[in-house]
């Protein structure tokens, strides 16, 4: 495994980017290894909404239990994830909220005359590890009460290293379709077209979040004329199999 511990305080627009672009080089490590960075990235994921969740793949990198608002730092941290495809691991399991924040700020109470101050709790320290991991993943949480003298508390993964295999989960076989259907066919290629114009004519965008789920949703319409029109390929059938036509013949006559 490889781990890589961080520590990030600036809100200045070109350090972040600084800041994620030096990452880049460190982490390019072997996919063969498990990586783990853990740090302050000073950065506010954010509770992710159901809207995000059902048109984009933000759930494949931020779990459903980060708290507070996305703030530009999140957004920057965010993008990093997608990037390298890796994954918040405290922000996926349900827990009590002083066992989600990480933070304690304070803020002053401007209703009260006076030196008072309102405690603020969130969550800006995270355990990032690849998208893969999360098979290993148990658990993730802060812990507070620790007597040290810091605003942050301790952040703890627990992974279950004695089933490796199930970070290396087998790929599902992705779908392809007939396209010789749609190249040699011209009325499959007409009814295709118009198929698909229609479609994207009755496609709702309102509401969509951003250009990624507006894009997300689009790919989504194509797909689902592809399968109405075009119809998925048969897969080939591996010559010599004991029902092979040309086998059959042989053994038929043979007879």
């Amino acid at each position: 495994s490889f781990g890589l511990f961080l520590f990030f305080v600036s809100d200045i627009p070109q350090e972040i980017s600084n800041f994620y672009q030096g990452l880049n080089q460190p982490i390019n490590v072997p996919a063969r290894y498990e990586l783990y960075l853990l740090g302050d990235f000073n950065s506010k994921l954010g509770r992710t909404s159901s809207l995000e969740i059902q048109e984009t793949n933000i759930s494949e990198h931020v779990g459903r239990y980060a708290v507070g608002t996305r703030n530009s730092n999140g957004e920057h941290m965010l993008n990093f994830l997608i990037q390298h495809d890796l994954f918040a691991a405290n922000t996926a399991f349900p827990h009590k909220s002083r066992h989600i924040t990480t933070w304690r700020g304070e803020v002053k109470d401007w209703s009260r005359r006076g030196h008072y101050t309102i405690p603020v709790f969130t969550q800006i320290d995270y355990i990032v590890c690849r998208k893969r991991s999360k098979g290993i993943l148990q658990d993730a949480r802060s812990f507070a009460g620790a007597s040290l003298r810091s605003d942050h508390k301790f952040v703890m993964a627990r992974l279950d290293l004695g089933n490796p295999h199930k970070a290396f989960r087998y790929k599902t076989a992705k779908k392809t379709y007939d396209i010789s259907n749609l190249t040699c066919n011209k009325e499959t290629q007409k009814l295709y077209q118009q198929t698909l114009n229609r479609n994207v004519d009755n496609l709702e965008l309102s509401g969509t979040v951003g250009p990624q789920g507006k894009l997300h949703k689009l790919l989504e319409t194509v797909r689902k004329t592809a399968d109405g029109v075009v119809g998925a390929k048969r897969p080939q059938q591996a010559s010599g199999h004991w029902n092979d036509s040309l086998l059959t013949n042989l053994v038929e006559k043979r007879k």
